[in-house]
């Protein structure tokens, strides 16, 4: 009874930091216009936050109840693996996002304008949540659980 109650309080929390990541849009927060260049400029500020921020409450969730209900993930081993993912897959969005600019429209000149550029094409990918899955394997392979010092070798730790 005590488990289903616990459960029944996380899934309503989650749900309603879901809906509140979701109400962000609804605010009136203006643009970003430091971001803008030759690419483009983005989107509303508050639809950007509120679909980011929604990935992160999504992927956060999950993450933290898979790794809540799996024995086998408590080790830090595969969320440093999962960061790794992550920053792979986001420093390859920013190659083939440069590849794909360089190509069409031009070279970038300086590192002010390189760092607008990928920031500009980081906060516009909302479809695929790499940043989302960095920031959440990042913080899982930081925290310590229960258990996840149990498959390290105790003899070599007291012989140091």
């Amino acid at each position: 009874m005590y488990r289903l109650a616990v459960i029944l309080m996380i899934a309503c929390l989650w749900g309603g930091l879901f809906f509140g990541a979701l109400s962000i849009a609804k605010l009136d927060l203006g643009y970003l216009p430091i971001i803008c260049g030759p690419w483009g400029c983005l989107a509303g500020l508050a639809p950007l936050l509120s679909v980011h921020s929604m990935w992160l409450v999504l992927l956060g969730g999950t993450l933290t109840l898979t790794r809540w209900v799996s024995p086998r993930l408590h080790s830090p081993r595969i969320w440093v693996v999962g960061t790794a993912i992550g920053f792979c897959s986001v420093l390859g969005l920013w190659i083939f996002q440069y590849i794909g600019f360089s190509s069409r429209d031009g070279q970038i000149s300086s590192p002010e304008e390189a760092l607008k550029f990928l920031s500009f094409h980081t906060l516009r990918c909302t479809d695929l949540p790499f940043i989302e899955f960095l920031l959440s394997t990042s913080v899982h392979s930081l925290i310590p659980w229960r258990g996840a010092g149990k498959d390290l070798d105790v003899n070599n730790a007291s012989e140091a």
